[in-house]
Parts: structure tokens; C-alpha cells; sequence
């Protein structure tokens, strides 16, 4: 039996890019799937985010999580995460607004 080495399926996302804020921390992820397994790169501001001291990349099985330590306003804006394999490619984005509200120094009328 033959197999074609060029057989495959496209990317998709099981879970679109979605972003969750926890204290001073952002962390968006999505879920992707295909064969070959598919590559997410994620974007800001028109550049590829690559992992630094701020920013960390991973993969947990199909899962890929973008977080990004000591997040501030300047982190608000669209983000955007690229899946591709050698079979083809798709784009997930989503818009980040970040809360405001101080948990320490918010004052409730009573």
C-alpha cells in the first residue's frame, strides 16, 4: 500500500482567539486542529509576537496560549493568531479591552 506523503487537512479552529485578563496578566488562546498538526503564530499591531521575559508562547496539545505578564493599556488592540500547515492556513482574531477597575481601590456607593 502507497500512502500520498502530500495527503493532509487544512487548519481549523475548534475555539476562535479569545482573551481572558487575570489580575495583571493576559492570556488569550484557541483551539486549532489538522494534519499535519498546524503552527499558530500570533500577531499585534501588524508584527509577529515572539516569546520574551513578558511573553510566553505554548502549546498544550491542541490548545496554543499567548500569555503576556504585566499587561497595560498599551497591550489593548486587535490580536491576531495564524494557523498553518503545509495543507493551508486560517486566521482567528479578537479585540482586546482591558478593565480599568482596580479591585483595591474600588469604592461602591452604598
Amino acid at each position: 500500500m502507497v500512502y500520498d506523503d502530500l495527503a493532509g487537512i487544512e487548519p481549523k479552529f475548534l475555539q476562535n482567539l479569545k482573551y481572558d485578563e487575570i489580575y495583571d496578566c493576559l492570556q488569550l488562546a484557541c483551539h486549532v486542529s489538522g494534519y499535519p498538526i498546524p503552527y499558530v503564530t500570533f500577531h499585534f499591531r501588524n508584527r509577529r509576537i515572539t516569546s520574551n521575559q513578558r511573553i510566553n508562547i505554548d502549546r498544550k496539545n491542541d490548545w496554543w496560549i499567548l500569555r503576556i505578564n504585566n499587561c497595560t493599556v498599551d497591550d489593548e488592540g486587535k490580536y491576531i493568531a495564524v494557523a498553518r500547515n503545509r495543507i493551508g492556513r486560517v486566521i482567528s482574531s479578537c479585540s482586546v479591552i482591558l478593565s480599568n477597575k482596580d479591585p483595591t481601590t474600588y469604592i461602591a456607593d452604598v
